[in-house]
């Protein structure tokens, strides 16, 4: 790296699936060009998956079910005979009642 100002560096390299080296000490004078040689060494792959999530409110105050499907997702969802009530089947939860066959 060019231009940097004098003084003490540390200089670490890293690349996926190798070991991290690390270099303390590395001195710069004015005017100097330093070369550093490093030899990676095979080192283990390690990935990280943070998985964040929030559970979703209850409703205390009633047990009544209620969502909007958009008009985008009636026209483009495959429903048998066009039936209304087949849509009540995407919200989680909703069930036909009994006197109401799915059939």
């Amino acid at each position: 790296m060019r231009y940097l100002f004098p003084g003490e560096y540390t200089v670490e390299v890293s690349a996926t699936g190798f070991k991290t080296e690390r270099r303390t000490g590395v001195v710069l004078q004015t005017g100097q060009q330093a070369r550093l040689d490093f030899s990676l060494r095979l080192g283990p792959v390690a990935e990280r998956t943070d998985v964040v999530a929030e559970a979703p409110l209850i409703q205390t105050e009633n047990a009544a079910l209620g969502e909007v499907i958009s008009q985008e997702r009636i026209q483009n969802l495959p429903l048998n005979g066009r039936r209304f009530l087949d849509l009540a089947t995407l919200t989680p939860g909703a069930r036909y009642p009994p006197t109401i066959s799915s059939a």
